[in-house]
């Protein structure tokens, strides 16, 4: 007996918002897209995998903005972690002796004693 009269009270509120919408005339009114012309629907097969790739940068810019700006505090909170602690661990990095070697190692790779059968090999 409740079921039905719920049941009622719904169709009735229903029938109203139907007047309701008839009175204010738009229930006739046709809200369809023209297809009159060429439109843009051309450029579509151009436009639309620059809309996707647009879409994808505009997500991930957002999603940075929000890390930066602290809306997304987990990723926030360990983006900063991570970075202090990498400060703290670098610092004690001897990096002269390491640019040093790396550039000895790299220079003896490109121009070492080979470079003379290089030499008489092309000229």
């Amino acid at each position: 007996r409740k079921a039905t009269e719920q049941a009622a009270e719904i169709a009735k509120e229903q029938e109203e918002l139907q007047r309701e919408l008839e009175e204010a005339g738009g229930a006739d009114t046709d809200i369809a897209s023209s297809t009159e012309g060429l439109g843009l629907r051309v450029a579509k097969k151009h436009l639309y995998p620059i809309q996707r790739i647009l879409l994808y940068v505009c997500e991930i810019v957002r999603f940075i903005r929000n890390i930066i700006l602290w809306e997304e505090s987990l990723y926030s909170f360990w983006v900063t972690f991570i970075s202090f602690s990498l400060s703290v661990l670098l610092f004690f990095v001897p990096w002269g002796f390491i640019v040093r070697w790396s550039s000895r190692i790299v220079a003896w790779a490109l121009f070492g004693p080979w470079m003379k059968a290089v030499d008489v090999y092309i000229y």
